[in-house]
C-alpha cells in the first residue's frame, strides 16, 4: 500500500491542468497575471501556475503563498480552500505530518464554514495515507471512519469515496485483502454517481495495484484495459493534458508488460516494453520504483538474470528506509533470482535477511497496532473517566439547583402566604378602622343624642325648681303640678343615668350580676303582675319551664321593659324548643322596644338587654314589630 501511495500521490494532487508545451503556457499565464486586476480571473490564473508547476515543488509552494494572500485579501473562501489543499500536498510530499495536520487544521474550519467539503476530503486523504505511511494504523482507520460518518452524515458521494479509498489503503497494508477488496469495489461503483475523472482514474489504479497484489489477473486484466480505455478517451477529450497523463501512460504499459510476461506471451510485453520506456519519467521515485520492477519481472521471464539482478539492485535501493513491506517484497525477489542464477550463498543470505525482515516488520506491524490499541484504550478510559466525572458534577449541578428551585419555590409560597396574611390582615384592619369610624360616629351620634335626652328632663327640673324658688305667688294646684314635673322628670334623668351607666359597665365587662336558679314560670308571673301596662295578651297558660341559672332582678327588667306598649295591646308568646338542649323562647309583639322610630332610650335599652342575655348565652333579637330571645334552660 505504502508502495501505492508513493505512485498515485502526483494523480489526486494534480491533473487539472497540463498542456503540450508547458514553458509556454506558463509565460502566457505570467503575462496574463502582470495585466490582472484583483478578481476572480487573478485567482484562476494563479491556480493554473499552481496546477502546472506541480513537478518543481519549490515554484509551487511560491505561486500556493501567492494564490493564498490573492485569496484572503479577496476574501474568497473556495480559493483560500484550495491554497491550504496545494500545501498539504507540498508538506504530504515532504511527509511532514506535523505540517500537514497543522495545514488541515486551517483547511476543515473554512470548508466547513463554506461548505466545501470536497476539497477537504482531498486533504484528509493526505493526512491519513501520511498517518498510514508513518505506520500509525489504528489512528489512520479511527480518523477514515470520522470521515466516512461524516460523509454518510453530509450524503457526500465524494467523501465516502475517499473514504473507501483510505481503508482499502490500511487493510492492504494490515493485511486484510478481501476488506480491500470490498472497499475499492465499492468505491468504484459510487464513482458513476459523480462526475470527477481524477477521482475515478485513481480508483481504477488503485483497484489495478490492488488484484495485481492479490494475484487475480482476470480482475487484473479487467481494469487494465478500463483505465487505458478511459485515460485514451480523456486525452481524446482534451489534447492539451496528453502530458499530464504521461505517467498514467507509463504505469498502464507497464502493467501490461508486467501481466503478458507472466503470462508468457514475450511478444505483447516487449511491445509494451517498448511503449514504457517512450514514456519513461525518471524525475519522480514512484515511477523509477514502478518501472525497475516491472523490468525485474520482464527480464527474468525473458531469461536476462543478470539484467533483471540490475533492476532489483535499483529497486532494492530506491526502497531502503522508505517502505519495509514493499523491500521485504523485492528482497525475496531478489532471493529468488540469486538461487536461479545458481549463486546459492547469497540467496540464502538474502533468505535469511528476508526472514528476518519479514518478522520484524510483522512484529513492527503488530507492536505498531498493539501499542496504538493501547493508547486508544487509555484515552477512551481517560475520556469515560472524564466522563464520568462530568456527569457526577453535572449532577451535583443539577441537584444544587433543583434545591435553590425548592429553596426559591419555598420563599416564593411563604412569600405569597405572608403576602396573603397581610392582604387578610390589611382586610380586617380596614374593616376594624371603618368599624372604628363607624363606632365613632354612633358615640358621637350618640352622644347628640344623649347630650339631648339628658338636657330636656334636667332643663325641666332647673327650670321649675327655679320657679318654686321664686316669689313668683301661684296657687297650690300650680305648685302641685311643678313638684310632679320635678319628680317626673328627675325619675327619667335617674333612669336614663342608670341605663347609660348599666351600658358602659357591660362594654367594659364589669358588671356584677348575682346569679341564681329563677323558676321561669313564676318570673314571668310575677312580672306580669307587675306590669304597669294591663293590656297584655298571652299565647297559653304558662307551663312548667323549669330553671335558669340568670341573675333574676336583670331579667325581670328586661321583661319589665319589653312590656311597655307602643301602640294597642301587647301580645307576649312563651314557647319551649329543643335543639342540642332545650330553650325557651319568648316573643314580645307591639313591645315599645320595637317602635320603627325608637328614642335614645329605647336603644339604649335594647342595647343593655342584648349584652345581658348574650352573657348568660342567649340571643336577643330586635325585628320591625316584635323582639324575640331565647335563654337556655
Amino acid at each position: 500500500m505504502k508502495k501505492l501511495i508513493l505512485l498515485l500521490y502526483l494523480l489526486f494532487a494534480g491533473m487539472f491542468y497540463a498542456f503540450s508545451t508547458i514553458s509556454d503556457v506558463q509565460r502566457e499565464l505570467l503575462r496574463q497575471l502582470e495585466v490582472a486586476g484583483h478578481d476572480t480571473l487573478r485567482l484562476n490564473i494563479l491556480d493554473e501556475l499552481v496546477g502546472i508547476n506541480k513537478q518543481q515543488p519549490e515554484a509551487r509552494a511560491y505561486y500556493a503563498g501567492e494564490l493564498l494572500k490573492e485569496a484572503e485579501w479577496q476574501k474568497n473562501s473556495t480559493f483560500q480552500c484550495k491554497a491550504y489543499l496545494y500545501f498539504v500536498f507540498i508538506e504530504f510530499n515532504k511527509r511532514n505530518i506535523r505540517a500537514v495536520k497543522s495545514w488541515m487544521q486551517k483547511l476543515e474550519l473554512l470548508a466547513r464554514r463554506g461548505k466545501l467539503y470536497d476539497i477537504m476530503w482531498q486533504g484528509q486523504q493526505c493526512y491519513i495515507e501520511l498517518l498510514v505511511l508513518d505506520e500509525e494504523y489504528e489512528l489512520a482507520e479511527r480518523e477514515t471512519q470520522k470521515m466516512l460518518k461524516e460523509a454518510e452524515n453530509l450524503n457526500s458521494v465524494y467523501g465516502q469515496i475517499i473514504a473507501d479509498i483510505c481503508l482499502a489503503g490500511i487493510y492492504q497494508t494490515t493485511f486484510r485483502g478481501q476488506e480491500a477488496t470490498e472497499a475499492l469495489e465499492h468505491a468504484f461503483a459510487l464513482s458513476s454517481k459523480i462526475d470527477n475523472e481524477l477521482t475515478t482514474t485513481e480508483i481504477i489504479s488503485y483497484l489495478i495495484a490492488h488484484y495485481r497484489n492479490m494475484e487475480n489477473n482476470s480482475q487484473w486484466l479487467k481494469y487494465l484495459k478500463i483505465k487505458e480505455s478511459w485515460i485514451k478517451s480523456l486525452i481524446k477529450k482534451h489534447p492539451h493534458r496528453k502530458n499530464a497523463l504521461k505517467g498514467d501512460l507509463l504505469m498502464i504499459y507497464l502493467s501490461y508488460m508486467r501481466y503478458y510476461a507472466l503470462q508468457n506471451r514475450l511478444d505483447l510485453a516487449g511491445q509494451y516494453k517498448q511503449l514504457a520506456d517512450k514514456y519513461y519519467i525518471d524525475e519522480y521515485v514512484a515511477y523509477r520504483f514502478s518501472y525497475y520492477m516491472e523490468l525485474a519481472v520482464y527480464y527474468q521471464v525473458m531469461g536476462e538474470l543478470e539484467n533483471a539482478s540490475e533492476a532489483l539492485d535499483r529497486v532494492l535501493g530506491i526502497l531502503k528506509g522508505r517502505s519495509k513491506k514493499d523491500y521485504c517484497a523485492a528482497l525475496f525477489m531478489k532471493g529468488e533470482l540469486l538461487g536461479k542464477m545458481g549463486r546459492y550463498e547469497e540467496a540464502l543470505g538474502i533468505e535469511k535477511e528476508l526472514l528476518l525482515a519479514k518478522d520484524s516488520l510483522r512484529i513492527t506491524v503488530y507492536n505498531k497496532q498493539i501499542g496504538q490499541l493501547n493508547e486508544s484504550y487509555s484515552i477512551d478510559s481517560a475520556l469515560l473517566m472524564r466522563s464520568r466525572i462530568q456527569s457526577w458534577f453535572k449532577l451535583v449541578v443539577l441537584g444544587v439547583i433543583v434545591l435553590l428551585i425548592a429553596i426559591l419555590l419555598y420563599f416564593a409560597l411563604r412569600f405569597y402566604y405572608i403576602q396573603r396574611c397581610l392582604n387578610k390582615s390589611e382586610k380586617k384592619i380596614r374593616k376594624i378602622a371603618e368599624d372604628v369610624n363607624r363606632a365613632v360616629r354612633v358615640k358621637e351620634r350618640f352622644l347628640t343624642n344623649m347630650s339631648y335626652a339628658i338636657r330636656m328632663p334636667l332643663g325641666e327640673v332647673v327650670r321649675h325648681s327655679l320657679l318654686l324658688a321664686s316669689d313668683e305667688p301661684m296657687d297650690e294646684a300650680r305648685r302641685e303640678k311643678i313638684v310632679h314635673i320635678i319628680s317626673d322628670s328627675s325619675t327619667q334623668l335617674i333612669a336614663l343615668v342608670n341605663n347609660i351607666l348599666d351600658l358602659s359597665r357591660l362594654e367594659a365587662g364589669k358588671m356584677k350580676f348575682s346569679v341564681s336558679e329563677i323558676d321561669v314560670k313564676y318570673l314571668i308571673q310575677d312580672v306580669i303582675g307587675r306590669a304597669a301596662v294591663k293590656d297584655i295578651q298571652f299565647n297559653s297558660a304558662i307551663p312548667e319551664y323549669g330553671k335558669v341559672n340568670i341573675d333574676g332582678m336583670q331579667l325581670r327588667q328586661i321583661l319589665d321593659s319589653l312590656l311597655v306598649l307602643a301602640d294597642g295591646a301587647v301580645f307576649l308568646r312563651i314557647n319551649l324548643e329543643q335543639s342540642g338542649g332545650k330553650f325557651f323562647v319568648v316573643t314580645v309583639t307591639n313591645s315599645a322596644l320595637a317602635s320603627v322610630e325608637p328614642t335614645q332610650e329605647m336603644i339604649i335599652r335594647n342595647e343593655i338587654n342584648r349584652m345581658i342575655i348574650e352573657y348568660f348565652g342567649g340571643e336577643y333579637e330586635v325585628r320591625s314589630g316584635f323582639i324575640r330571645f331565647t335563654l337556655k334552660i
